[in-house]
């Protein structure tokens, strides 16, 4: 089907509903999800056309793997409601319960939009204030309040949505559980606030290492947990090899104080073994930084060397080689 014609005209897509609420000039149009992981997100749409869609490429990405890489398009104008249109998704695109129109659906104050039985978005006219807060309420639930990284509920439910992802396509998803070392004796000797400042700084660290699709959680404490989807075992060791390396030779300054600290990594991958659910996902990665810990910190613990093949020369469009230990 050639989507082009949506471009070519006046996106005039009838409808005979009485509009909820009159549209006012300091409001802009918004999705908000409803369901799964990020329930509670606001999604503003922006003039011109705007894809949504699992697919990285796409103007407005849902984490979910129920919905196409593109699954629809919404059109918006400074002088009209926007309209909603489907890509030929494979669940189709339905406006309060009914599938849209291939001349596409004017979306008015509270029409609900589902692309997936997991996927239900709500489309409303929001005021900048109103805006605000809902990103806020949003992101107060799902980042965790010292890092910003990620919380443990919110990863714990990709968690589970990674893993029933890789199951179904076939493709590997590997956990890194990250440990700071002897973290107790940073807070006793430098204090509290030089303890919440490490775990930023830390943070910060690993989150410029990890690519935009990657999940960054703090776990508790000093742990955190990284979420590499479709990333082998090899290309996850790299990975951890390359947090750990850089943290050692990282120093952290607090006032007039420098920290150095080290990371204990256990890795799994669903690659090399067979897990029934992703608890024994997250066990196996968490028995190896237990033993990661217990034979001297300051290491990755994968498994088997044999099990690491040889990993793409382009990963991470960065340098293989982990770098050097000083």
């Amino acid at each position: 089907m050639d989507f082009s014609a949506h471009h070519q005209s006046d996106h005039t897509a009838t409808d005979l509903r009485a509009p909820l609420h009159v549209q006012t000039a300091s409001a802009r149009p918004t999705l908000q999800v409803l369901t799964g992981v990020d329930a509670g997100r606001i999604l503003a749409l922006t003039k011109g056309t705007t894809v949504v869609g699992r697919s990285l490429d796409s103007e407005m990405v849902l984490n979910d793997e129920s919905i196409s890489r593109q699954h629809a398009e919404i059109y918006t104008s400074s002088a009209a409601a926007p309209i909603i249109y489907d890509l030929e998704s494979k669940n189709g695109t339905k406006v309060n319960g009914e599938p849209i129109s291939p001349t596409g659906q004017v979306l008015i104050e509270g029409d609900q939009v589902r692309l997936s039985a997991n996927m239900i978005l709500k489309f409303s006219w929001q005021k900048p204030e109103e805006e605000a807060l809902q990103g806020s309420l949003y992101h107060c639930a799902v980042r965790d309040w010292l890092t910003q990284t990620y919380n443990k509920r919110y990863f714990i439910e990709r968690l589970a949505q990674e893993f029933s992802y890789a199951e179904r396509h076939h493709r590997p998803l590997s956990l890194l559980l990250v440990d700071i070392d002897h973290f107790k004796g940073v807070n006793d000797q430098f204090g509290h606030d030089a303890g919440d400042h490490v775990l930023r700084e830390i943070s910060k660290f690993m989150k410029t290492q990890l690519r935009e699709e990657d999940v960054l959680a703090r776990y508790g404490g000093e742990e955190f947990a990284i979420l590499l989807r479709q990333i082998d075992l090899a290309e996850a060791v790299l990975v951890a090899e390359r947090l750990r390396v850089g943290l050692k030779n990282t120093s952290v300054h607090y006032l007039e104080q420098s920290v150095q600290c080290t990371t204990s990594i256990g890795v799994a991958c669903t690659s090399k073994n067979k897990f029934k659910d992703p608890n024994q996902l997250f066990v196996l990665a968490d028995q190896r930084l237990y033993e990661a810990k217990a034979s001297g910190r300051n290491k990755t613990v994968f498994g088997n060397p044999d099990d690491l093949d040889a990993p793409d020369e382009d990963f991470f469009r960065r340098p293989t080689s982990p770098p050097k230990e000083t």
